[in-house]
């Protein structure tokens, strides 16, 4: 020990504190001593860079000699030459993470900016680190975070070098936009919304530049992911095992998500109000993504006049292609007369006209106008093979037999075929669903909503895109499209498939939810009636009321009955508010009809379920009643954005929530029962009297004022609070016909008292404390709770036990007869 002791003083000498400039100036002469980094010394130096970061904090705060020694030394250099000496991920990490301290623990802005000058930070963001590593990759990307947030107005110049035209942070950072690890994606997602945040000319100019090829990167990411998407869910629909449909049901899932979180970040991107970004992410987004995969999908050959470079059918079934040298571009043609023909390097074009964008045909094109520079320069970078993600194999999911059926999505439809369809119709639903429920920019949502409702093309509704006040007046139909893109969202709202229905009911709930969406359109287009009396001429309410009476009889999913009878209630209410999804269907004539119909079948399934629990009626009380307490309905924004309603049934894991699920069990089966015939009952009204069972005379809650009768009893409760702490208060044991209350006595008003606690004599659960005979102990699960009580003796304990029992006999055989009269 005394040795290793005069080793420390010989390399550190003896500062008196730990924490002082002395020791700052030992730890600064042993950097200077081991500028050559061996396996013998990395420790030392990591070591010594921990403390260097500690003192210099606390000298920020507390001794400025501290940080003027920092600065006059230039100690950041030092830190810059360690990475230069490539001593291994332990000693980078160390470098980044020390760097990291120091940046968030700084307080004082004079020495911020001094770790921001001098160029050292931006020459650490440029180093070649080690991205195979894990962990070095995560701390490098902590530390781009940390320096995110400190951007602003103030410190870009010192990021930003406006006479060589460099962003580290910026260039750096988006190398990983795309990254498998999702931790990753989000940091550098904010780290580019900080950027593309900061108001300042230097930052707009270079972004100018720089941003449209990364926002194609975006927006090609986006595409990539949706054929993944298309590719998983073809997969799981193929699966001839369980285990396998399970593994490409998760597959699906993780990339749905991923979807998910960039269609949010293309969201955020445009709640920036940046025009320039927010112009070049639209025409990204809407010619190259969101019409020529998406909304092409739903019916191939409805738009003969707008094709797609780079999407040969092939890509159907390699979605990774898409990050290959594959162009991709989208060509508008208002002439729908021209066909599409096939050119020698895979891609398609008009006939007559090249496939490039027609921003770039100059001329008198009427869509070329001055603002579309940066969307022509997007759709270039959009186009180049360099602009491919280096990880696309990390995120396909394995290929698909080539000659096995696809049991689901669009069927064949004139004039084309689903395998001429990059997407399965029931993911284009879905991701359309997604669109729409996410992005509210009122340029996208009008392109989209405009094309799929009244069948205008795509060249009559690009030029309203780029109109800077707003997005125009509703579109007439035009007659060489029609309304193929709605009729082919009805058909698989008819179709026999789960996934297909529950996409396309989830699309136009999505579509009639959004408030960008012109009302008008939605009325022109029969999606939502003009007047409440209006609704009864309506095809769609009908539709969801098929569907409805299909998943009551347990033909679909629990899920989408929730969806038909949301799209119900949305499809004939007029637009305005709409009603509470508590609240019955506001339903007339013959719909009304239906909807009483479908209860009746609904409530004879569970009568002919209870006479099946003729010799455990208790069961199935306890089972009746723990639904109805448990039982929401919910939100309609769930319904939409959960994307299990993209899987086939087979291809569901049992851990995802009931509603989602095909019941096969017989205890998965009786609670399908009771569930179809709680969401039947609220919706059509009926039977809104008869719950709850036995339903108390006089409704009571907690702290209410009752007066105190003569039968009441005494006792001492005995509970434990937040902490844990045991806690006694003298309270009164009351009991009725329905409950049992425990009250505290009012000092303010003679003979009442104040409900503490109170419960149903059928819901909690009574035992006798063995080490006094004094005491019970109660307790309540619906309400995680457990009550001590303990009496005056023991004779008044026996009386409370005898009573409580006997009160819960009676109360579950009149809930039994009212049971077997509800449903006789």
């Amino acid at each position: 020990l005394k040795m290793f002791a005069r080793v420390t003083e010989s390399l550190f000498g003896k500062p008196k504190k730990k924490v002082s400039l002395d020791n700052l100036k030992a730890l600064y002469t042993t950097m200077l001593d081991n500028l050559t980094i061996t396996e013998e010394n990395k420790e030392l130096i990591v070591e010594t860079l921990r403390s260097i970061a500690e003192i210099v904090i606390w000298g920020d705060q507390n001794e400025p000699a501290v940080f003027e020694f920092f600065m006059e030394k230039d100690l950041l250099r030092i830190f810059e030459h360690v990475l230069l000496c490539d001593a291994g991920a332990f000693v980078n990490t160390q470098v980044l993470q020390t760097l990291s301290i120091l940046l968030e623990n700084i307080g004082e802005e004079s020495s911020l900016w001094y770790l921001l000058s001098n160029n050292h930070i931006n020459a650490i963001i440029a180093h070649k680190f080690d991205h195979t590593d894990e962990e070095l990759l995560a701390y490098y990307i902590s530390f781009l975070k940390t320096l995110s947030l400190k951007l602003n107005e103030n410190t870009i110049h010192f990021f930003l070098n406006e006479y060589l035209v460099t962003f580290p942070l910026f260039s750096e950072a988006t190398v990983f936009f795309d990254h498998r690890d999702s931790m990753v994606r989000t940091a550098v997602r904010t780290l580019t919304l900080k950027i593309f945040a900061v108001n300042s000319p230097t930052v707009r100019d270079f972004l100018r530049e720089r941003a449209p090829t990364y926002l194609s990167l975006v927006a090609r990411s986006v595409a990539r992911q949706s054929l993944e998407l298309s590719a998983a869910a073809t997969a799981a629909a193929k699966s001839t095992t369980s285990a396998a449909g399970i593994a490409a049901g998760a597959t699906a899932s993780s990339v749905a998500d991923g979807l998910v979180d960039s269609l949010q970040y293309v969201r955020d991107v445009l709640d920036l109000r940046v025009d320039f970004l927010s112009e070049t992410l639209r025409h990204l987004c809407v010619e190259c993504v969101f019409l020529p995969l998406f909304v092409q999908s739903l019916a191939p050959d409805a738009m003969p006049g707008f094709t797609v470079t780079g999407f040969p059918s092939a890509l159907a079934a390699t979605p990774s292609s898409i990050e290959a040298d594959t162009p991709f571009k989208a060509t508008l043609a208002p002439d729908s007369s021209d066909t599409a023909t096939s050119v020698p390097d895979g891609s398609v074009q008009v006939s007559g006209r090249p496939a490039t964008p027609p921003a770039a045909a100059g001329g008198d094109d009427p869509l070329v106008t001055s603002d579309t520079a940066s969307h022509t320069a997007a759709l270039e970078a959009l186009s180049s093979p360099a602009a491919a993600a280096d990880d696309a194999s990390a995120h396909a999911p394995p290929a698909a037999a080539p000659d096995a059926k696809v049991s689901h999505g669009s069927p064949p439809r004139a004039g084309g075929s689903q395998s001429s369809s990059p997407l399965l119709s029931s993911v284009a639903c879905y991701l359309l669903a997604q669109v729409f429920s996410i992005i509210d920019d009122p340029w996208i949502v009008h392109a989209l909503s405009s094309v799929l409702l009244t069948g205008s093309s795509p060249a009559e509704v690009h030029p309203r895109i780029l109109t800077p006040s707003g997005p125009a007046a509703p579109l007439t139909p035009a007659t060489d499209f029609g309304r193929r893109f709605h009729d082919a969202i009805i058909a698989d709202l008819t179709a026999s498939e789960d996934e297909r229905v529950g996409c396309a009911a989830a699309l136009l709930l999505a579509i009639t939810s959004n408030r960008e969406v012109s009302p008008d359109l939605l009325v022109a287009a029969k999606i939502l009636p003009s007047s409440a009396e209006a609704a009864a001429a309506l095809r769609l309410p009908d539709i969801a009321l098929g569907v409805a009476h299909l998943a009551a009889a347990n033909s679909f999913r629990l899920s989408t009955l929730l969806l038909a009878l949301a799209l119900l209630r949305r499809a004939t209410t007029p637009p305005g508010p709409v009603s509470s999804d508590g609240e019955p269907l506001c339903l007339l004539g013959d719909q009304a009809k239906q909807l009483r119909t479908i209860f009746t079948e609904a409530k004879s399934r569970m009568r002919d379920l209870h006479q099946s629990f003729l010799s455990e009626q208790d069961l199935f009380l306890d089972q009746f009643e723990e639904e109805y307490r448990r039982f929401r309905v919910p939100a309609s924004r769930n319904l939409i954005s959960s994307n299990a309603v993209l899987l086939p049934g087979p291809a569901l894991s049992t851990a995802l929530p009931f509603e989602y699920r095909h019941h096969t069990a017989p205890s998965e089966a009786t609670r399908r029962v009771l569930l179809t015939y709680l969401l039947l009952r609220l919706a059509s009204g009926e039977d809104r009297d008869a719950l709850p069972l036995c339903k108390p005379a006089t409704p009571l809650a907690a702290q209410a004022t009752i007066q105190i009768t003569s039968d009441a009893i005494p006792c001492t409760l005995y509970t434990k609070n937040a902490q844990g702490v045991l806690q006694q208060a003298r309270r009164l044991m009351l009991l009725d016909h329905w409950r049992a209350l425990l009250v505290e006595s009012d000092p303010q008003r003679a003979s009442h008292g104040i409900v503490r606690y109170l419960f149903s004599l059928t819901s909690f659960e009574l035992a006798t404390d063995i080490s006094n005979l004094r005491a019970l102990i109660i307790t309540i699960p619906t309400q995680a709770l457990t009550l001590r009580l303990v009496f005056d003796d023991h004779l008044r304990c026996a009386l409370v036990r005898q009573n409580l029992d006997r009160g819960r006999l009676q109360l579950r055989t009149a809930k039994l007869l009212e049971l077997t009269t509800l449903f006789a």
